[in-house]
């Protein structure tokens, strides 16, 4: 096994994927576009580049947390990003349009989510950055979500990715995933052990192996039917030797 890969534990085939791309670029002389990434494969992909391989990226959207990752074969090199903002306007007051409900409606015309970056609802619109190839297919297919008709089109403004949360407090026995994810779901410890076994916690977006595993501070720890949260820090330790962690917890 190549050595790099023993410090990718959990994520060798990705790590793998992306150094071929990294090889492609050098060799080819030419810049090579990945598909939308998540913030923990973007972390990954940045690892891998370091400061030798030249890189950019783009999400459609200020502040994107799903990007799509350009590697440069030399530094300075204009680049545009594949990339196309859909918008489509809708009534919602009748209806409240959810995350879910959007990326159901595109995912189930049998694209890729690697294909789509991130999605806005603001007020009585929708965003969703996709990339460019799919988007002619995306505004003829997608004119119903749930019950609402709607129609997208192409969107040349400028937006900003902004996420709704609430800060909260816990209180756990020890930085153990398994102890973090029981505090910050409320559940039993034996609980949180087997949603981790059972491949339901993500932690930046890659698959919890073991809840062993310490928590980092700023970690996004996605857990399957409870919701997304960022353990920010340990606020302070009890007399009891607890530890009192604030947790940003998405809406």
């Amino acid at each position: 096994m190549k050595e790099y890969l023993e410090h990718y534990k959990g994520a060798q085939e990705l790590a793998v994927r992306f150094m071929d791309q990294i090889t492609m670029c050098q060799r080819q002389n030419r810049v090579i576009f990945t598909p939308f990434l998540s913030q923990g494969e973007g972390m990954i992909f940045t690892s891998l580049c370091g400061k030798e391989q030249p890189f950019l990226y783009d999400g459609g959207f200020k502040n994107a947390r799903r990007c799509c990752y350009a590697l440069l074969p030399y530094e300075d090199m204009p680049v545009s990003f594949p990339i196309c903002v859909l918008k489509a306007v809708y009534r919602s007051r009748f209806e409240v349009l959810t995350h879910r409900d959007v990326l159901g409606a595109f995912l189930h015309q049998g694209i890729e989510r690697e294909q789509i970056g991130d999605l806005l609802i603001k007020e009585d619109a929708v965003y969703v950055a996709v990339s460019e190839k799919i988007s002619s297919f995306l505004i003829n297919q997608v004119t119903k979500i749930r019950h609402t008709s709607l129609h997208f089109e192409r969107y040349e403004g400028s937006l900003e990715y902004e996420e709704k949360f609430t800060l909260r407090y816990y209180n756990v026995s020890s930085l153990r995933m398994d102890a973090i994810v029981a505090g910050m779901c409320q559940i039993s410890r034996a609980k949180a052990s087997s949603l981790i076994a059972s491949g339901m916690v993500k932690v930046n977006d890659l698959p919890l192996e073991t809840g062993s595993s310490l928590c980092h501070n700023n970690s996004t720890v996605s857990i399957r039917g409870y919701g997304r949260f960022q353990f920010i820090e340990v606020q302070h330790t009890t007399k009891k030797n607890r530890f009192v962690i604030e947790v940003r917890v998405f809406c």
